[in-house]
């Protein structure tokens, strides 16, 4: 994981897979492989607004994404982990920030937390859920959410569980 931070804008690279396998190419010796495909994902957040920007091999897609900037505060604080990806491009990550904290002092150590769910082939973010808030007393389980191949389950006092069909449906399951 890298922070990068350029005129303002804070930058998020949150993975970059080397997926095998790897081609031997000629005259490279056969301990040495090149990879065959490259994966980079990246959030920017930005005027209170964020950019989701995922590559795969040459392909990029972009799609924006709102911020409660009222409950986060990314200057202090920001990490995305991938929690899954499908065959057909929906891509579920954990999105967290550091609280926003308030004149009492609440929440100074904070943190809130979001299940985001993205397709690439639609270029859009197909849900948003809050998994872990210290301003509105949610309380995340730990790990908060788990992959579970076709979907993903939001753990915790409340668990619920998700199913990902195709490129732009999810729905709740039992």
């Amino acid at each position: 994981m890298m922070n990068l931070e350029k005129m303002g804008t804070r930058l998020l690279i949150f993975s970059f897979l080397l997926c095998l396998p790897a081609v031997a190419h000629e005259g490279i010796p056969p301990a040495v492989v090149i990879p065959t495909f490259i994966s980079l994902d990246r959030l920017e957040v930005q005027d209170g607004a964020g950019i989701y920007t995922a590559t795969r091999g040459t392909r990029v897609m972009t799609a924006p994404f709102s911020l409660p900037m009222s409950k986060v505060d990314p200057d202090r604080g920001h990490d995305v982990n991938q929690v899954g990806e499908t065959d057909d491009g929906v891509v579920v990550l954990l999105d967290r920030y550091a609280s926003r904290a308030r004149p009492d002092e609440r929440c100074v150590k904070g943190w809130e937390t979001f299940v985001r769910v993205f397709s690439l082939p639609e270029k859009r973010e197909l849900l948003m859920k809050s998994v872990e808030s210290c301003l509105d007393g949610i309380r995340s389980a730990n790990p908060p959410v788990t992959w579970t191949g076709n979907g993903f389950r939001i753990e915790g006092a409340k668990p619920q569980s998700f199913k990902i069909e195709g490129v732009s449906t999810i729905r709740e399951t039992q």
